[in-house]
């Protein structure tokens, strides 16, 4: 669905309601919603203020471009829409039969100033009608605008194709008839059909954060409406199954915190192997100064009991059978302890030659970067990892390139590219700073996002002033990235944490500057959204071409 000029002008206040409650949370979000978002406008708008955001050269580019009035209005004043800028918003999508939609609900500050609105819109003459208890205007592709005199609901079909046993299946896109069944539906939630009756939403509502989000597996897939998947007795797996996360904008930095609540089944399996967290033994044995790094202790016996769970551990079995291995085997094999590296970049010149048929016989060279990394797994039972390796040895070891070591290291199994990194680990005494932060957690990952863009961006900017300020703008903001996940009580919380430069300027307020200054000076207007110079923004220019060789680069000797 292609957004016209109204569509635009909702987002403009939606957006602008970001930078400026029925039930516990009165939040009219139905039980069975797959996907909810919830924007704290109270608190972004407090971080990031739409007089800011109008102060910005990309604000007075978009402003100067307009030429339709109500634009101009919305752009200057969003709450002159007769929406509350100053109240949360929260957008869901629900899965309906073989089809779905998506809203997006929030306050209304002034319906008569809503009104005027749409009757104000050029491109289409919309004409209001009266609902059970609502008032709406149908908009482009049956879409929906509704509204009482507290709050509107904006409700639109979500087509999307599933997967399923018997392949992909386009989903069904629903009239506006229906649409308005879903409206009413939506405004008539109360009680236990409300979201906000599992404490697990109201927790995550109430919590302090700008963003927040939750994803119900349950409610996200077709499986139960499939013969062959529900065969598979996936709902042991995704019944409760819900993930929830608070994203924060904070000075210097963004967090976001996440935590994944399981079936009770999976739960119960989880809490048996609780045990083991990540330790000085691991983190020595990593290089001190690699840009990416990461260690884990998985609980991989796990894996059996889940495989169990599904009814597929007689079908895993049968199909390992003629590699002579059981998945008891392979989780028995190896304790769960695992570290990562990836320890640089190595520039190399590589040629391409145009073979017979291309019409040429030229050869160029190019410049590539080859990364160095490192993969470690502990070695647990030894006869169950004698019989694993025996057959990895046999059948898949003999076609990897010879630049690629896999090595049995007492009671490691490495897989590595570089000598430096495989000496570094086994002398286990690197002691890198990122260690102690590492300590204690079941999972961690750190990135050093400036080196990762040093490594992968500086080589090609090749005199391409565009490119030189993406990477100079992009190493003046970005720092690094930590993750740190933990198991408890069966189930999974996770931390997320991306560090800017900048430690003194709130980091929303940072992402709105890098994002307008990423913007072309120059970007052509869309004629349907005059005032949206967002959607035109050109690609980037092409690499530069490379040079003919004369001779084939000198062999190394």
């Amino acid at each position: 669905m292609r957004h016209k000029l109204l569509f635009a002008l909702l987002a403009i206040v939606f957006v602008a309601a970001s930078c400026s409650k029925s039930g516990k949370t009165d939040l009219l979000v139905p039980k069975d919603a797959g996907y909810v978002v919830y924007f704290n406008t109270p608190s972004i708008s407090s971080k990031l203020s739409w007089e800011e955001i109008k102060k910005s050269a990309l604000f007075e580019r978009m402003t100067s471009q307009t030429s339709d009035s109500l634009g101009k209005r919305l752009l200057n004043d969003p709450s002159s829409s007769g929406v509350d800028t100053k109240s949360p918003f929260v957008m869901f999508a629900k899965k309906q039969g073989q089809g779905g939609y998506i809203v997006i609900q929030g306050k209304l500050a002034d319906t008569k100033a809503l009104e005027k609105t749409l009757g104000e819109v050029k491109e289409k003459k919309l004409t209001i009608a009266k609902g059970d208890g609502f008032s709406y205007t149908i908009l482009e592709d049956d879409a929906i605008l509704s509204w009482t005199d507290k709050r509107f609901v904006l409700l639109g079909n979500a087509p999307a194709g599933t997967f399923s046993g018997s392949g992909y299946s386009r989903s069904e896109s629903f009239g506006s008839d229906s649409l308005l069944l879903f409206i009413k539906n939506t405004y008539n939630l109360s009680g236990s059909k409300l979201l906000d009756s599992d404490s697990r939403f109201t927790k995550l509502i109430k919590s302090e954060g700008d963003i927040h989000f939750w994803i119900a597996s349950e409610y996200t897939n077709s499986y139960s409406d499939d013969a062959m998947m529900s065969s598979l007795k996936l709902d042991r797996l995704m019944k409760d199954n819900v993930t929830t996360g608070t994203v924060k904008f904070e000075n210097g930095k963004i967090t976001a915190h996440m935590d994944q609540y399981n079936s009770k089944e999976l739960q119960n399996i989880l809490k048996k192997y609780e045990n083991g967290a990540i330790n000085a033994s691991l983190t020595n044995r990593l290089p001190a100064n690699a840009p990416v790094v990461g260690a884990m202790v998985a609980p991989l016996p796990a894996i059996n009991d889940m495989f169990k769970l599904l009814g597929l551990d007689g079908t895993a079995n049968l199909f390992l059978t003629q590699y002579n291995l059981s998945v008891e085997t392979i989780t028995k094999a190896f304790k769960g302890e695992m570290v990562f590296a990836l320890s640089g970049f190595e520039s190399k010149k590589d040629t391409l030659r145009f073979g017979p048929g291309t019409g040429s016989n030229d050869m160029y060279v190019y410049e590539k970067n080859d990364p160095s990394y490192l993969f470690g797994i502990a070695i647990g039972d030894q006869k169950a990892y004698t019989q694993v390796y025996t057959t990895l040895e046999d059948k898949f070891l003999k076609e990897i390139p010879p630049s690629i070591k896999v090595i049995n290291d007492k009671d490691w199994l490495l897989i590595s590219n570089s000598d430096a990194d495989v000496a570094t680990f086994r002398a286990s005494s690197s002691k890198p700073a990122y260690g102690d932060r590492f300590n204690g957690h079941q999972f961690a990952l750190y990135a050093d996002i400036r080196q990762m863009m040093t490594f992968t961006m500086k080589q090609d900017i090749n005199d391409n002033p565009e490119r030189q300020k993406i990477y100079d703008l992009s190493m003046n903001t970005w720092e690094n990235l930590w993750i740190l996940s933990d198991l408890k009580d069966g189930r999974y919380s996770t931390d997320f944490e991306v560090n800017l430069v900048n430690k003194q300027v709130n980091s929303l307020k940072q992402l709105h500057d890098y994002a307008v200054q990423m913007v072309p000076e120059k970007s052509v207007v869309d004629e349907d959204i005059q005032y949206d110079g967002l959607d035109t923004i050109p690609p980037p220019p092409p690499p530069a071409p490379m040079k003919p060789l004369t001779e084939e680069p000198a062999k190394k000797k």
